[in-house]
């Protein structure tokens, strides 16, 4: 199971969102993996987890850069956020009491769930950032809001507080 060929080499060409896509991608192949391996259902769990919160900070960072630069499909991009992660809610409270197996069927709802959003949601703004001088590093990220998870640094990194 992978993401459409050739999708994880396109990026929007906002360094900080690549990269946390890179991140995703590589949370749902250590799903896979663990799966191809045999991996209990604990550990599962514990990577789904993962990639919950990793998809959380990654949507807040998402939503600050479009609120930040005033994007007009704020509102409803953040409503296909937070659709999207009642639907990973649901996959992993199924998961985890044993109403739904992990199977080829169920991995390809995760990478469809975040291939589609990557290049149909995301591809909408991310030329409006690359507008806005976001893609040229010109924006001082360290001004968006962190929420209460990581913030980024000036060097565009994640730090914890």
């Amino acid at each position: 199971m992978r993401l459409r060929k050739g999708q994880s080499e396109l990026g929007m060409g906002i360094r900080l969102i690549d990269v946390d896509h890179k991140g995703i991608e590589r949370l749902l192949g250590e799903v896979q993996a663990t799966f191809a391996g045999g991996g209990s259902r604990s550990s599962t769990l514990d990577i789904l987890g993962r990639l919950a919160a990793f998809t959380r900070t990654h949507f807040a960072l998402e939503e600050g850069l479009m609120a930040f630069t005033g994007y007009s499909g704020y509102a409803q991009h953040r409503r296909c956020h937070q659709h999207l992660l009642q639907e990973l809610d649901g996959f992993t409270s199924l998961y985890s009491k044993d109403e739904l197996p992990l199977d080829r069927n169920s991995l390809r709802f995760l990478y469809s769930w975040f291939d589609a959003h990557r290049q149909n949601d995301d591809a909408q703004y991310a030329a409006w950032l690359a507008a806005q001088d976001v893609a040229r590093g010109q924006i001082d990220v360290t001004i968006l809001p962190s929420n209460d998870g990581p913030v980024l640094n000036r060097r565009g990194t994640r730090e914890s507080i």
